[in-house]
């Protein structure tokens, strides 16, 4: 008996049966039943290690009504399984034996997951859960074919026969382990909110919104409703932690390599900057990894369903007698594949929308901690600040789905070009110059698009700047009556920005109908070519149903790669520019902290003073700056802007040889005239000046509340208490 022979009877691979509308015993072993479960044993590994490393115990215990339930099932599916095995051992099938020992390891694996699952997580294991449901189905049709394959085979019945008992206690298994865990002390203890609580299945299906979907069909949904439907880890603070960690990590790297790099090798290739493209690539790059590869899995199934519409096409036409289990089987796939497809692009939003959240809070968060740090010659206006977070980081959002594209495109461009050579042959070819032709088209218009981009942005940081200086300083203007003149500026600023974005428009306008075009054109010359000398020795190729029905939904397929060429070249230009200028602003220079010493702990002497400046020398800008001219610059005078927050800042000191001293319990009032530097002083106190020489040290914690308060949109209370808890005695009282 051969190799081929001793692993599979004598149907052989199939995977179609000769005689019954089922698979072959061979395929069923190998590809249906032993592949996944090594598969399946491989994933519980590597999520035991996981929990066992990283995982954090919740210490609410286990529902008992599921859990030992559910490991006397496991454990009853294990001993159905080494009776099987025990049964099979007699046959000359290999096929079953590797079937029945890989199952036999995976329930075992599962049983040790299922343990380290109760104790770190609060929900249902995905891991099990998707192998339970995929032993259930796949038992079933298992079943089948035993049924109408070995009718009569003692042997075989006995088999049969424990097979339906594994089915038994692998259903029952399933349904404690999708069980609804709601209702449970665990998950009410746990006050994890809906996602955090729902299995994979209601993430799959978005069931655990149903009550506020329901919700809102019976009224207006309220703040309060949403509030805690997104998974713990899209929270601001947790995508700050990491992305602010890999950023400094990645300066450091920086920093380190140009100091290390030779004075020739700066000088020829320059000093190396930090890339804030890549750190936000590494940070999130599991999650970017998830996005493609959903993306890549619709695309697959979208791409089977042209394969198995030829092959129906290919069984009707067919003079054969041809089994019904083959249009049977074709038509079920057709109907999986489109479910499959769907899944696959609903995950795939939901990834996508998850990593835009994180993104945008950590580059949020890191933007606003660098704005509370920034040198007095590095500090910009709070109209550039909120032009970052606004528009900038809202790139990121409205652009990221976009990324995942630039694998997909090629590979579904690639994959249905293949298709149709296979059905067209060589004509198919000819599509593709529409393609190569467009190749410079999408370079020029990227630049045009960059450049576009810097345009319109620097106009609106401009314009918002401007408007911020106006309402800080309106009560002169309207003194002066200069409102036509502000007025006419910045209507010139928002002219230039109206210039580019039509420009823009009429550029994106074209470019897209140009796109959405090539496929037509594509199939045009496609199919002119074909029907003249596409067929053997460049003659006229045969037209059929088959010919027709499949290359029209390939084109039809190959419309949506090639038409979203434009909004990838767009948003990746969106995302590009925008991450350049939050990370100018992020490599500004900072305060140092070494300008003022800080005590934590008051001292113990109540005398000792608390804030001591001696000899002391403070000025808005460093010494050595010479960007820009002193105010006694008569050219400086006149081009400076009155308004403009720099004219003030100048190179001389502000504050020279202050020596002050500070005792705690005391009330202390600084007096002077305008422009003497009173405020200057108070900003020396907390670090925000260059400190040019002496020594400053505060002890204990600083409260600094400036001329113009800065508020949040909230109410006054929630303004005091700042995020603390509400204590009505000291709000009283303050």
């Amino acid at each position: 008996m051969d190799s081929s022979a001793e692993w599979c009877d004598a149907q052989g691979w199939g995977p179609w049966h000769e005689n019954a509308i089922s698979l072959t015993p061979c395929f069923l072993n190998t590809a249906i039943l032993g592949v996944p479960a090594l598969l399946a044993s491989t994933a519980f590994v590597f999520r035991a290690r996981y929990l066992d490393r990283h995982g954090v115990a919740h210490g609410l215990g286990t529902t008992d009504l599921i859990y030992r339930p559910g490991r006397w099932v496991m454990v009853y599916a294990m001993m159905a399984m080494v009776v099987f095995l025990i049964q099979t051992w007699s046959l000359s099938s290999l096929s079953s034996i590797f079937a029945a020992g890989s199952l036999l390891v995976a329930w075992f694996l599962a049983l040790g997951l299922n343990t380290l699952e109760w104790k770190y997580e609060i929900r249902s294991s995905s891991f099990i859960y998707i192998f339970e449901l995929y032993s259930v189905l796949v038992t079933i049709v298992t079943l089948y074919s035993m049924f109408t394959q070995n009718q009569g085979d003692e042997n075989s019945f006995n088999s049969f026969h424990t097979l339906v008992c594994y089915w038994v206690a692998v259903a029952f298994a399933f349904v404690l382990e999708a069980f609804p865990r709601g209702s449970t002390r665990v998950q009410k203890q746990s006050g994890a909110n809906p996602h955090d609580k729902a299995n994979i299945f209601s993430r799959w299906t978005f069931h655990y919104l149903q009550p506020m979907i329901s919700l809102g069909y019976k009224r207006p949904l309220v703040q309060e409703d949403i509030k805690d439907i997104m998974p713990k880890y899209t929270e601001a603070e947790p995508s700050y932690q990491k992305l602010s960690a890999n950023w400094e990590a990645h300066k450091r790297a920086i920093e380190h390599t140009n100091v290390a790099a030779s004075a020739k090798q700066l000088k020829k290739q320059g000093s190396q900057e930090p890339s804030l493209l890549h750190v936000i690539g590494k940070t999130f790059a599991s999650e970017f990894f998830m996005i493609v590869a959903l993306k890549l899995l619709g695309s697959v199934f979208q791409f089977t369903l042209p394969v198995m519409v030829r092959e129906i096409l290919a069984y009707i036409e067919s003079d054969q007698n041809v089994s019904v289990a083959r249009g049977v089987f074709l038509a079920f796939g057709m109907f999986f594949a489109s479910i499959i497809v769907s899944f696959s692009h609903g995950q795939y939003y939901k990834k996508d929308t998850e990593a835009c959240v994180e993104i945008r809070g950590g580059l949020i968060s890191m933007i606003y901690r660098k704005a509370l740090v920034l040198a007095p010659s590095a500090k910009n206006n709070v109209g550039e600040i909120t032009n970052l977070m606004s528009n900038d980081v809202e790139a990121w959002t409205s652009s990221l789905s976009l990324m995942a594209l630039w694998i997909v495109i090629p590979f579904e461009i690639i994959v249905c070009t293949i298709m149709l050579y296979n059905t067209m042959g060589w004509s198919a070819l000819c599509g593709l110059v529409c393609i190569a032709i467009s190749t410079p088209i999408q370079s020029w218009v990227g630049e045009f698009l960059n450049t576009a981009r810097y345009a319109r942005m620097g106009a609106m940081d401009s314009r918002i700047q401007l408007m911020s200086e106006v309402l800080g300083n309106i009560k002169i203007i309207k003194l002066y009556a200069y409102e036509g003149a502000f007025q006419s500026k910045i209507q010139s600023f928002r002219n230039t920005e109206l210039a580019v974005m039509r420009k823009t428009g009429k550029v994106m306008a074209a470019f897209s109908l140009v796109y959405t075009c090539f496929p037509f054109l594509m199939a045009f010359f496609s199919f002119a070519v074909y029907a003249t000398i596409g067929g053997p020795n460049f003659t006229p190729g045969v037209i059929n149903a088959q010919v027709v029905f499949v290359s029209m939904t390939l084109f039809g397929l190959l419309l949506q790669p090639v038409g979203s060429m434009s909004m990838v070249m767009r948003g990746t230009v969106s995302i590009r520019v925008a991450t350049n200028r939050i990370q100018t602003f992020l490599l500004k220079e900072e305060l140092d902290p070494r300008n003022i010493v800080h005590e934590p702990m008051l001292p113990k002497d109540p005398a000792a003073p608390i804030i001591v400046l001696e000899n002391t020398t403070f000025a808005w800008k460093p010494e050595n700056d010479v960007s820009r001219p002193d105010w006694n610059d008569e050219q400086a005078s006149e081009n400076t802007a009155l308004l403009s927050s720099n004219s003030k800042q100048t190179n001389e000191p502000t504050l020279s040889n202050v020596n002050v001293e500070i005792v705690r319990g005391h009330l202390t009032a600084v007096v002077g005239r305008v422009g003497q530097g009173k405020s200057s002083l108070l900003s020396a106190f907390v670090g925000e000046m260059y400190k040019r020489k002496g020594h400053a040290k505060i002890c204990g914690s600083v409260a600094y509340v400036p001329q113009q308060a800065w508020i949040v949109n909230a109410s006054v209370r929630e303004n005091i208490t700042f995020g603390k808890a509400f204590d009505k005695e000291r709000y009283d009282h303050i």
